[in-house]
């Protein structure tokens, strides 16, 4: 599992296995909980925000950056944070380049994230 999870875009997989200290078949689970959780994100984030329901929008933004940080997704944490951080001060515009950016890098790495998961092997 290690060694493919190198293929993940945007996951720092030392620092993800390190906070579940090292247990490789724990790091999958939460792996897994994160692509199953997470993967509709970017869609869910965009339909709020363009309903001005943005007190929701900062709620997901704010779980999904939380799960981003527990496996060790630093790049989609940061983009998360920004995302939260513009949407607590209304700052539309800066909310919409965090959303795009996020947009961008989210899609790909669950999408590789599921294909390494579906090996279903832990070695």
């Amino acid at each position: 599992l290690y060694a493919r999870l190198e293929a993940v875009p945007d996951l720092d997989r030392s620092l993800g296995l390190s906070l579940v200290r090292g247990k490789v078949a724990h790091y999958r689970r939460i792996l897994q909980l994160f692509v199953d959780g997470h993967g509709d994100d970017v869609g869910q984030l965009t339909a709020l925000i363009g309903r001005g329901e943005l007190p929701a929008a900062e709620k997901l933004a704010h779980a999904l950056k939380g799960a981003a940080g527990s496996i060790g997704a630093t790049a989609i944490f940061a983009l998360t944070d920004e995302l939260d951080q513009a949407l607590k001060q209304g700052a539309g515009a800066a909310a919409q380049a965090a959303l795009a950016t996020l947009a961008a890098r989210l899609p790909a790495m669950i999408a590789a994230l599921q294909l390494v998961l579906a090996d279903g092997r832990d070695s």
